[in-house]
């Protein structure tokens, strides 16, 4: 009778088991994969959704997208965004969101702060949808056919995602690392910025440096270049190419190559000084991919030698970044946010004047790098004999 005893039990355990309890069908909502959001003339927020659209596999065209796109608009965001079922005639599903896109005139018109309040106390929308600014109609971009993915949003998606992993010419960002940012003591956050381009007769979207917000408004942009010393000074930078130029006595258009490895970098700040000092000590682990003008690093001298000039190209781009950042007085490096866990008392003091001391902070760097290979197959390192 245990037989029994056990089947009755297991079947009394299922009418414990939770079914599914929404009784939306798939055919009822409309899955949102991008949003974008733009200012139209009457000052109205102007919002174009990218929805999913189920293409028949059989029989049906070959051609056809499997996206659509509906606007709304209006002054609220949430009343856009309510009004745009009765277009489409489905419920809109936030399930699946892959970005949001903002305008930059938006952005610095209007900022962030109450344009983002529906994201954050809505239940639906994805909080860790990523977030971009664009150069132009946040609209442009997203009703521009995508090269590899399936709609253009994905594309956006997992080209921030590349971008910041393997050039770190971005950075990773989305809704909820955005309200972190834009709360914390210093109130700067950076977003990925996106622009429109042609190389060689053919449009491209590119996805690369910031767009500069301060308090949620957007103040101004870091290319990508500077961008990649400030992901190596946040110890985010995953990796990339360092360009090392030839030098004296050789073509001012060569450059040599080393691929960063690993990049780890550490931060002493000194606040007992007015105004502070802050120390870096980046330790770099490299290959060298193009020899142009040095044509060998084979001994442990010339190694050394060509590991000393990536050195030094990296510090001079970690003084670039900073360079730049100070001179518009934005703490980009969260700087304030360390003083403040680290003595709150003194950030209080300097926090009304914090822009103008981070503009006169000084920095030092310690740059190290390691020469793991020499980037060929010849079957052993380039540091090491046969």
């Amino acid at each position: 009778m245990n037989w029994m005893r056990r089947i009755s039990v297991s079947f009394s355990l299922l009418l414990l088991l939770t079914g599914c309890w929404d009784q939306a069908e798939l055919p009822e909502k409309g899955f949102v994969m991008g949003l974008a959001i733009d200012e139209n003339e009457k000052g109205k927020f102007l919002l174009t959704a990218q929805i999913f659209k189920p293409v028949q596999a059989v029989g049906g065209k070959g051609n056809q997208m499997s996206y659509l796109h509906i606007v709304g608009e209006d002054y609220s965001i949430a009343k856009a965004i309510r009004d745009i079922p009765s277009r489409l005639g489905r419920k809109m599903q936030w399930s699946h969101l892959r970005v949001v896109i903002i305008s930059e005139a938006l952005a610095r018109d209007k900022g962030l702060s109450d344009l983002m309040e529906f994201f954050y106390r809505d239940h639906e929308p994805r909080i860790i949808a990523p977030v971009m600014i664009t150069q132009g109609r946040a609209s442009d971009v997203l009703r521009r056919k995508p090269l590899i993915e399936n709609t253009l949003s994905q594309q956006l998606f997992e080209g921030q995602r590349a971008s910041a992993a393997h050039n770190a010419k971005t950075l990773d960002m989305n809704l909820l690392l955005l309200g972190k940012m834009t709360r914390s003591e210093v109130g700067s956050s950076m977003i990925p910025y996106v622009f429109q381009s042609e190389i060689d007769g053919t449009p491209v979207i590119n996805i690369e440096g910031a767009a500069l917000l301060k308090k949620g408004t957007m103040t101004g942009r870091l290319d990508g270049e500077k961008m990649e010393g400030v992901q190596m000074l946040l110890n985010k930078y995953g990796s990339g190419m360092v360009k090392i130029p030839c030098g004296k006595g050789e073509d001012p258009m060569k450059n040599e190559s080393v691929e960063v490895l690993s990049l780890r970098s550490s931060m002493k700040p000194d606040f007992s000084r007015r105004p502070p000092v802050i120390r870096y000590a980046v330790k770099v682990q490299a290959a060298i991919v193009e020899l142009t003008c040095s044509r060998k690093a084979e001994t442990e001298d010339e190694a050394k030698a060509f590991a000393d000039r990536a050195g030094m190209v990296i510090k001079r781009k970690l003084e670039g970044a900073t360079g730049y950042l100070k001179k518009i007085k934005f703490d980009a490096l969260g700087l304030g946010n360390v003083l403040y866990r680290k003595d709150p008392s003194l950030w209080k003091q300097w926090k009304p004047e914090w822009d103008d001391l981070f503009a006169e902070t000084s920095f030092q760097f310690d740059v190290e790098v390691t020469l793991r290979s020499s980037g060929t197959n010849v079957g052993h390192s380039a540091l090491h004999n046969k």
